[in-house]
């Protein structure tokens, strides 16, 4: 199936929400394709050609190229020319890095607190990544799993965390989307064992155990990082030894807990 126009995209979002003002769906449209790597670093927005693939004049243009441009998605350069900003490894490390402290204590406290139609929920996110990774669909992929960790920060129903969580989501979907740009040749496999160590960390209600996992997942995205790449013997990446030690450590724990109960 062809990609949609951007004046295609256009009207379906207006005619999804009519309360929706065009600066707005242009702004969502543009800032959409650029966290998912649709639209490349270094890319130029010229105001004109936008306009005439959007179907709109340049005013609206203006506006959502400088709402981006306030948030450091895209920089004026020579002569007025706006280009994607580039992928920045260090400000990426720097999110990843204010990651490891909030999402392992969102995730710990949601442990607590998760009842059971919670667990079915995450569950069928999880089922839905699966699925995803089995398709080869990569765009739909980014989206659950955006689903995902943001359902198990509403969990935790701290309102400050929930709201840093919100404050950086369209960077943390740039990031995750980098990460795959960058890293080609991930194994899909390895994101489907992700997060059902997660969601199984979870069903332990385990706080200690879920902090302990996601630190160590979130560690293993720092870049320049190992790759994990299909080129290692089955078993012998470093990526794959860490999600073993993690799952040896949840077998236990899962036979320790049981034994108790």
């Amino acid at each position: 199936m062809a990609p949609k126009s951007y004046e295609e995209s256009l009207n379906e979002k207006l005619g999804k929400n009519p309360f929706c003002t065009l600066e707005r769906a242009v702004y969502e449209i543009l800032l959409d394709g650029i966290i998912t790597f649709k639209i490349t670093p270094g890319t130029k927005l010229i105001e004109y050609q936008l306009a005439e693939q959007f179907g709109i004049s340049r005013s609206p243009i203006r506006e959502a190229i400088l709402q981006l441009e306030e948030q450091g998605f895209v920089t004026k350069e020579l002569y007025k020319t706006v280009v994607v900003e580039p992928f920045d490894i260090a400000e990426y490390n720097e999110l990843i890095e204010f990651r490891c402290l909030l999402e392992p204590a969102a995730t710990g406290m949601a442990s607590l607190l998760m009842t059971d139609d919670d667990m079915k929920q995450l569950k069928e996110y999880a089922d839905r990544i699966d699925e995803m990774c089995k398709d080869g669909d990569f765009s739909l992929l980014s989206e659950y799993e955006n689903l995902f960790h943001e359902f198990i920060i509403q969990s935790c129903h701290n309102r400050y965390i929930i709201n840093a969580y919100k404050n950086i989501q369209p960077y943390l979907t740039r990031s995750r989307a980098a990460y795959l740009y960058v890293n080609k040749d991930l194994t899909p496999q390895l994101c489907v064992e992700e997060h059902s160590l997660i969601y199984n960390s979870l069903l332990l209600k385990n706080k200690e155990l879920a902090e302990h996992i996601v630190h160590q997942l979130l560690k293993m995205l720092l870049m320049p990082s190992v790759r994990r790449s299909k080129n290692y013997a089955a078993g012998d990446h470093p990526y794959e030894q860490i999600l073993k030690q993690e799952k040896s450590l949840l077998i236990q724990l899962t036979e320790l807990h049981q034994r108790n109960t």
